[in-house]
Formats: structure tokens, sequence, C-alpha cells
């Protein structure tokens, strides 16, 4: 039994820690790509929108983006991953 903890603790660590850092990139990683296809979602293909973020929360999960749209109003896109943690970024409006 004391054998197995050796191996067990070790590994529910590391899988705690590699969570928690993908996490943090999800959050504090460059966001430009996201960025630019919340928008092009919030302008729904306008031709030249002018889209300004009020405002954008992250969190590891998902981020929000708020745009005050011209002729539209105000518009909220939401963006996760395919994986929760990983994968590709998709988007869609609330």
């Amino acid at each position: 039994m004391a054998e197995a903890r050796r191996i067990v603790r070790p590994i529910i660590s590391l899988c705690l820690i590699g969570v928690t850092v993908l996490g943090f990139m999800n959050v504090y990683g460059d966001n430009t790509e996201v960025i630019r296809m919340s928008e092009d979602l919030a302008c729904s293909g306008q031709d030249k929108c002018d889209a300004k973020i009020r405002e954008m929360a992250k969190n590891p999960l998902w981020h929000t983006y708020r745009y005050s749209v011209p002729k539209v109003g105000d518009v909220t896109v939401q963006c996760q991953r395919s994986l929760y943690l990983v994968g590709e970024y998709s988007c869609q409006k609330q």
C-alpha cells in the first residue's frame, strides 16, 4: 500500500500542476486571435464595422467580450476552447 502512494501522489500532483498551468495560459496568454474572431462575429458581416470593446472578462474556461457596434448596439460574444483547457477557440453570440 505504501508503494502505491509513492506512485499515485506524484502523478496526481503533476496532473494538478498541469491543469493549473493550462488555466494560467488561457487567462494570461496572448488572445489577439480570439479578439479578432469575436469582433468578426460581433460585426456579423458588416463591411465597415467599427466595433469597440466595452468590456472583457477572461477566465480559464472562456472569454467574454462586450462590443458596442454601430447600428446594432451592444453585442456580447463568448469564446471557449473545444476541450475546456485545450483546443481551438470558437465564439458565439450571447
